[in-house]
């Protein structure tokens, strides 16, 4: 059975890849071009490789354009050629470079996560990420490591204050922590080297008013 030789017109995919559509069978089926020509010429990749474009134009589909690689290699060609979609280029982006730095110089000097969060209306979880290098991984500024929330002589204080009748919710406003955290090094469930007494208590707090 002889297939009549047809050029297909392509369609401009939202990312700039000229797309095709294939039918057998009654069924379309869609391509990118630069799957289709590297298919044809080149098989199918190896695991864990991609299609790239070295001109990191995805409109230009000339075999010699083509290479199967990493998605590492890849985003270092989008880099270099300032296509990289990171920090403020991203659609997703809240913050700028400016504000990134100031906010781990900030930290770096001691101020703490939510003064900084409220001072740029965002999380303090956010403020941390950033600082510690979590997110805007590309940029510099001083990067501000994971720190203890309290030091070991905060922790036996707080369990015997917790002892003595505190409040797990006065303690937690005092010492600049959650609830949470500081039920947990009340129970003995964080800081489990530190002494101190050991309070277990149900979070529970309606319970907890109304007990005797």
């Amino acid at each position: 059975m002889s297939v009549k030789e047809k050029i297909l017109s392509n369609r401009a995919h939202r990312h700039g890849y000229s797309s095709y559509v294939l039918r057998k069978d009654g069924k379309s089926h869609p391509f990118h071009g630069h799957v289709l020509v590297m298919r044809a010429f080149k098989g199918m990749p190896d695991p864990g490789l991609i299609i790239c474009h070295n001109d990191s134009d995805g409109s230009n589909n000339q075999l010699e354009n083509l290479r199967y690689d990493t998605v590492k290699s890849n985003s270092a060609d989008m880099i270099a050629m300032g296509k990289s979609m990171r920090g403020e280029r991203s659609p997703s982006s809240i913050l700028t470079e400016e504000t990134v730095l100031d906010i781990r110089n900030r930290r770096a000097r001691g101020e703490r996560l939510n003064a900084i969060a409220k001072h740029y209306g965002i999380t303090a979880s956010l403020v941390g990420l950033v600082a510690r290098g979590i997110t805007w991984k590309h940029l510099g500024g001083s990067i501000t490591l994971e720190r203890p929330k309290v030091t070991e002589s905060q922790v036996v204080a707080i369990r015997y204050l917790r002892s003595a009748g505190a409040s797990v919710a006065h303690l937690a406003t005092t010492y600049g922590i959650s609830r949470i955290y500081a039920q947990k090094i009340c129970a003995g469930d964080l800081w489990k080297n530190a002494s101190g007494p050991i309070t277990r208590q149900s979070l529970n707090w309606k319970t907890n008013r109304g007990a005797k």
